[in-house]
């Protein structure tokens, strides 16, 4: 095997891909435990504060719950949660009989509804409380690569099947 076929092997772009997933996974265990931790602690979001970007409001408005209103657990728990399933999935797919299966179609399937759910986050926080949140944005822009990401891997599992 030369050097260009072994660049380019399946196995280099598994672990790139990997890789990839795991240092988003990286990054959005801080961004989400950062709003976890300003949830929990009931303390004001660091953000820099413009015409239509104020972390306070979007994170202190109704759609900051789910269910939505005050009894409501914090979406900001919730998507620490997930960071958190998602990167036991990722540590353990090598590990456990099914994870080895079927843990890149788990992960694709969280983080579709990851990234649907971030986009009605998203959408509610620009239509009904009129601001968005950098924290929240850059949570979403996560997912977003995440889901690109999973894609491939899906893609390129069941393609070789």
């Amino acid at each position: 095997m030369t050097t260009i076929d072994m660049a380019t092997s399946p196995t280099q772009a598994s672990r790139t891909l990997r890789t990839i997933t795991l240092i988003v996974l990286v990054l959005a265990l801080f961004v989400t435990g950062y709003l976890a931790y300003t949830k929990a602690t009931n303390t004001q979001v660091a953000c820099l504060e413009g015409a239509n970007i104020s972390c306070d409001s979007v994170s202190s408005s109704i759609y900051a719950n789910f269910p939505r209103g005050a009894n409501g657990i914090p979406v900001a728990y919730l998507g620490f949660l997930t960071w958190l399933v998602i990167g036991a999935l990722v540590l353990l797919e090598n590990r456990v009989g099914i994870l080895r299966d079927y843990g890149v179609v788990f992960l694709l399937g969280i983080t579709v509804f990851g990234f649907l759910f971030h986009s009605y986050l998203t959408y509610t926080s620009i239509v009904f409380v009129g601001a968005l949140c950098p924290w929240c944005i850059g949570a979403h822009v996560l997912m977003t690569i995440l889901l690109i990401v999973q894609g491939i891997r899906a893609y390129r599992q069941f393609a070789a099947r």
